[in-house]
This record gives structure tokens, sequence and C-alpha cells, in this order.
């Protein structure tokens, strides 16, 4: 199989990751900063994004975070204890359980955020630029080489029964 990218692409996508690893790191340090980890700003945040006056489940958090559900739990019990989150049982369904935002959490997370968002303002451009390189590189190399042909179900057949007597 040969290689047809060329420099300029694996520059492109070397670039693309260096970007993101720059954002992630910058959102990262200023969590710690502040006194968490990065999963709980995480999860403060898909918290904070539910619409006002409708509480999460742990189902609704799982799926948006795309995390399993024992970090999900775990990361909650913590900011329970911590007084960030509250969790109530839904009377609708004794089984399910109500996440929501308490104020001490909103107070924690909206000044972390706008750091965050700050920190964006400053790095987006570049991050644009380089996302803009990165597809632009993508999309030539994609129209210049043709998808490999799909093997029929057929073309396996024989696998499963043995060759064919001659």
């Amino acid at each position: 199989m040969t290689d047809d990218l060329g420099f300029a692409e694996y520059t492109a996508l070397a670039a693309f990751h260096d970007q993101l690893q720059q954002t992630i790191e910058s959102t990262t340090t200023r969590t710690r900063q502040a006194g968490l980890q990065p999963l709980t700003f995480m999860l403060l945040v898909a918290l904070r994004r539910q619409p006002p006056g409708i509480p999460a489940t742990i189902g609704q958090l799982v799926d948006a975070l795309r995390w399993n559900r024992s970090e999900v739990v775990e990361l909650l019990d913590d900011l329970v204890r911590r007084g960030f989150v509250a969790r109530t049982r839904d009377k609708a369904d004794r089984r399910r359980f109500l996440i929501s935002l308490t104020p001490a959490g909103e107070q924690w997370l909206t000044p972390l955020a706008k750091d965050v968002l700050r920190d964006l303002v400053v790095s987006g451009p570049d991050l644009l630029r380089t996302v803009r390189v990165v597809l632009s590189h993508a999309a030539a190399n994609a129209a210049r080489t043709q998808p490999p042909a799909r093997a029929d179900i057929s073309d396996f057949a024989w696998r499963a029964v043995g060759s064919a007597p001659i």
C-alpha cells in the first residue's frame, strides 16, 4: 500500500492535533487551578446546559458525555458531597434520580467557564485556521483517492464451507 499523503498533509494533521491538545490542556489547567478535575468540569457544563428548571437524569448525562454510568455516578457522588450538585429521587419514577446544579455549583462553574471561553477567544483564531487547513487537505485527499471496493458477502461464503472441489 502506497502512502498518497505528502508532507503538507502530515504537517496539517500534526498542527491540528497540536492545536486541539493546547486547547484541552488550557481547560485542564484552569480546572485544576480551580480545585477540581477536568472530567468534573465537563460534567458540570453538561448539567448547566440543561434548560432552566429542568434537571438531568443520570442516563441523560451518560448519553451526553458518552461515559460509562459508574464514572458519572462516582463524579456525581463527589459533587453532591461538595454541595455543587443536588440529587433527588424523581417523584414520577422512583427508580430515577434528578440531577441539578446548586447555586454553589453555579458560583464555581461560571467564572471558570468564563476563563475557558476567554482562553478560547485567544487561541480560537489559530485553531480555526488550523482546522481549515487540515480540512482542505483532507478534502483534496478524499477527492484523489477512490474508496476501496466493497466486498460482497458472497466473496466470503466459501470460507464458511471450505474451498470448492476441483
